[in-house]
C-alpha cells in the first residue's frame, strides 16, 4: 500500500514538473519576439473601420506615435476594433 502512495507519489511530481517547464519555455519564447504588429488606418467607415496599412509598428511605448504619412496608425484588437495605440519602431 505505502508503495502505490510512493508511485503515485512520484507521477504526480513529474508531471507538475513537465507543466512548469512548459509554460516557462512558452514565456521565454513570447518575451523574445518582437512585439510588432501591421498598423490599421481608423476609417470611419462603419462597415469597414479598420483598413490595414503596410507600415509595421511597436506594441510597446516608444517616444514617436506610428504613422502612415500624417495618419495615426492603430492595433487591430477584433474583428471591426483598432483603437489601441502603436508606436514607431525605434532601430
Amino acid at each position: 500500500m505505502k508503495n502505490n502512495f510512493v508511485k503515485g507519489l512520484t507521477r504526480l511530481g513529474v508531471f507538475a514538473i513537465a507543466i512548469t517547464g512548459a509554460f516557462t519555455t512558452t514565456s521565454m519564447a513570447s518575451a523574445d519576439a518582437a512585439p510588432f504588429v501591421p498598423g490599421h488606418i481608423q476609417t470611419g467607415n462603419p462597415f469597414n473601420p479598420c483598413q490595414q496599412s503596410s507600415i509595421m509598428c511597436d506594441v510597446q511605448v516608444t517616444s514617436d506615435l506610428c504613422r502612415s504619412g500624417s495618419t495615426q496608425l492603430y492595433q487591430l484588437t477584433a474583428p471591426n476594433t483598432c483603437a489601441t495605440t502603436l508606436w514607431k519602431i525605434q532601430p
